[in-house]
């Protein structure tokens, strides 16, 4: 067999501390130096030290700066805030509020619940679940987040509208980019596989609403109540390896001066068709929106 022994860490930290001795400012101990990055804003300021050399670039990016949120299958709601740790948190909704710019939100697997209307994101922020599998880390979200920053990026999460316990509910898409920029992979959006019925007619919201810029890669849009995606003003969709099915209206709405850029998408199975592109009010189904060879001359 192989034995592999390894130094204790009271005698890495003390050689650390020898070698701060001789060489200064250019071996300082990642444990010290990271207390001094925990007093800078993540964004742009611990970002700009991180590029000074190593060193510093390990302390700025050190794991004690995430932070956690705890899933309800680990009892999150019933912990004593009290008697949590340091950047730990029972709702998603509690650490964005004690978030700073450029800070990391990490999601355990789990579920995870928002009964807020309306959960409003206007700083730039990472929001992490698993990022090889999206199912693992589910947002059960009864409202809409709304993305106000010029950067956001998610990854590995699911965001699910919860199953319809009454007759009615309010019409809100589950994602709303307000003037912002989201880059959003390996995730997925999921409405309700009810059919929500709003004032005795059927629901009609669409998935995501996209004022702004929106990057969707190796992402899953599906069983929405309405359309999967909706673009108004100068907005910038970028898909990728993506797919959008089974929704009830149109894959795609886009309005005003919208952009479109599609590369290896799925879209198929929406009740309404593919793409309905109001800029020149014509329809194009989503077969049509992929590139198709030249025609081979003999």
């Amino acid at each position: 067999g192989e034995a592999v022994w390894y130094k204790p860490k009271i005698l890495l930290e003390l050689e650390e501390y020898e070698r701060a001795a001789q060489m200064h400012w250019n071996a300082v101990p990642l444990k010290p130096l990271a207390k001094v990055m925990e007093y800078l804003v993540p964004h742009p300021e611990r970002m700009k030290c991180a590029t000074v050399c190593k060193q510093w670039r390990a302390a700025a990016q050190d794991i004690s700066f995430v932070r956690h949120v705890y899933p309800v299958e680990m009892g999150a709601l019933s912990m004593d805030p009290v008697k949590m740790d340091n950047y730990h948190y029972r709702t998603i909704s509690e650490a964005l509020s004690q978030s700073l710019p450029g800070d990391t939100i990490e999601l355990g697997d789990g579920h995870y619940w928002i009964n807020e209307s309306e959960l409003v994101v206007d700083i730039p922020l990472r929001i992490i679940g698993d990022e090889k599998d999206a199912s693992h880390v589910v947002i059960e979200l009864s409202g809409t987040i709304t993305w106000k920053e010029t950067y956001g990026f998610m990854e590995g999460i699911t965001f699910r509208r919860p199953r319809i316990n009454s007759g009615t509910c309010a019409i809100q898409e589950l994602l709303r980019i307000e003037g912002g920029n989201l880059t959003f992979v390996h995730g997925a959006v999921e409405g309700s596989r009810d059919k929500a019925i709003i004032k005795d007619r059927p629901s009609s919201g669409s998935g995501i609403i996209v004022k702004g810029g929106l990057h969707l890669e190796n992402c899953l849009i599906t069983n929405i109540q309405g359309s999967a995606v909706e673009s108004f003003g100068k907005s910038n969709i970028q898909l990728s390896r993506t797919r959008i099915v089974n929704n009830s209206g149109y894959a795609l709405i886009l309005n005003d001066d919208s952009l479109l850029s599609l590369e290896n998408c799925e879209i198929d199975n929406n009740t309404r068709g593919g793409i309905e592109d109001k800029r020149n009010r014509t329809k194009i189904h989503a077969l049509e929106n992929q590139a198709k060879p030249p025609p081979v001359t003999p």
